[in-house]
């Protein structure tokens, strides 16, 4: 039980995860409506709304805010434990061990992954010429690494009090893959050649974060290798494709 709560804290976690959930859906399709959405009469202001350029750039601040902020406000109300967490009770040298075993593996089984796509694309033009998996120098892929990494930090406890770390950490991937796909934005991108590879490689990344977790249960070393992973690859993947 929560202190000043007469109900489960597994049950209001589940509460902040759907709550969370919802409140992604409602700022992706209000910045989705107001950029993208036309057929009517409308007015000045309407028009004015519409036509603002950084919906989108409003859109990522929204959930940049919202990946880091949501979890660090569970963790300090209690909701989530910072053991799920992967924040405390940490055995480094172990740990440091299996994550760079995992992340060598890792960097070659997804660099072979993508070399093999390049081959099977390697007829489609459109398909060539628009890929990227959206490189990015240090401080960017600290920042995003560290909001998707604390958003399955918070998809991990919540589920992990639930079913154990094990089956919890790929429940949390299962939900990291799903809630983005409420968004009208991603969804877009799915449909756009180039743009679709560019979330399987962010999926990848959180495939192979979540098992990272499983091997250390640490939370800093799934971020280390996150962002080594994601400025190694971007660069690395494009060249590979192509070829």
């Amino acid at each position: 039980m929560i202190p000043g709560y007469s109900i489960d804290y597994r049950l209001v976690a589940l509460g902040w995860l759907v709550l969370y959930a919802g409140l992604y859906a409602l700022a992706a399709i209000i910045t989705w409506h107001f950029r993208e959405v036309s057929g009517w009469d409308e007015k000045p202001l309407v028009a004015r709304l519409r036509s603002w350029p950084h919906w989108s750039l409003l859109g990522r601040a929204l959930w940049l805010v919202g990946s880091v902020g949501v979890p660090y406000a569970a963790l300090l109300s209690g909701v989530v434990s910072p053991l799920d967490l992967g924040l405390i009770q940490l055995d480094w040298l172990p740990g440091i061990a299996r994550g760079a075993a995992w992340g060598v593996s890792s960097f070659f089984l997804l660099a072979f992954s993508w070399w093999t796509y390049g081959r099977a694309i390697s007829g489609s033009a459109e398909e060539v010429s628009g890929f990227s998996t959206g490189h990015r120098r240090l401080a960017q892929a600290l920042t995003f690494a560290m909001a998707d990494e604390s958003r399955w930090a918070f998809y991990r406890g919540i589920a992990i009090p639930w079913i154990g770390q094990y089956y919890g950490a790929y429940a949390a991937l299962l939900l990291a893959l799903v809630v983005p796909c409420l968004s009208p934005w991603i969804r877009a991108r799915l449909r756009r050649a180039g743009s679709r590879e560019s979330l399987l490689f962010r999926a990848s990344l959180a495939v192979v974060s979540t098992t990272a977790f499983v091997l250390t249960g640490n939370f800093w070393i799934c971020l280390a290798l996150h962002v080594l992973l994601d400025i190694s690859l971007s660069s690395l993947i494009p060249i590979v494709v192509r070829k």
